[in-house]
């Protein structure tokens, strides 16, 4: 015998849904309040969420054959913040005249940084880290090389994203994705306090 549905409803009114509520815990500090946040900051957000979710999946709190799709997005889209701004502050930092367009190629922004950072002093960053980053990211450029193939289940032309991919695994993304993670944000702070000890004048 099939349970009947219990209808839903939400009294809802216009201008209602993003704003602070009586849970203050779960408010959540956003635009000019608490910022203005930066791109290392919605990166570490995408970083962070993706883990959670996985977490949970390990608990057996969700379903991990749906909750990949959301985990590899964030992880992805994670990843391109960290490298344009990863790209900003190289430039900055050589006084590089290098012109960019904005789109959401990791693989052209990867190139770029790598570009970029063989002109800094040994000193600045371990290059010998990029053993470790390039075969992340060209792993991601293959499976998803513009952002899409993990928020729908087709191109536009009809096509089935992930064909002849059969498996992923949460355990394997999550330590690759930890270790990545690390990575990006120690060239970012390593590259951030050089550039502050210079605007102070040292």
């Amino acid at each position: 015998m099939s349970r009947k549905k219990q209808k839903i409803t939400y009294n809802f009114t216009p201008n209602a849904l993003f704003k602070g509520g009586d849970s203050t815990e779960l408010n959540a500090c956003v635009g000019s309040n608490g910022g203005p946040y930066d791109l290392i900051d919605y990166g570490k957000g995408f970083f962070d969420g993706a883990q959670e979710i996985i977490k949970a999946v390990r608990n057996g709190a969700l379903y991990v054959d749906v909750l990949v799709y959301p985990v590899c997005f964030s992880f992805r889209h994670g990843i391109e913040l960290y490298l344009k701004s990863l790209l900003k502050s190289a430039i900055s930092f050589n006084g590089s005249t290098r012109q960019y367009g904005k789109n959401h190629s990791i693989d052209e922004y990867w190139k770029m940084i790598v570009e970029e950072f063989e002109n800094f002093d040994d000193r600045v960053i371990d290059k010998t880290e990029f053993s470790t980053v390039t075969p992340i990211i060209n792993d991601f450029v293959q499976i998803d090389p513009t952002g899409q193939v993990f928020r729908y289940p087709e191109d536009i032309a009809g096509n089935a994203h992930l064909d002849g991919l059969g498996l992923i695994n949460l355990d394997v993304l999550s330590e690759a994705m930890a270790v990545l993670h690390e990575i990006l944000e120690n060239w970012h702070y390593r590259i951030e306090d050089i550039l502050e000890y210079r605007r102070d004048g040292f």
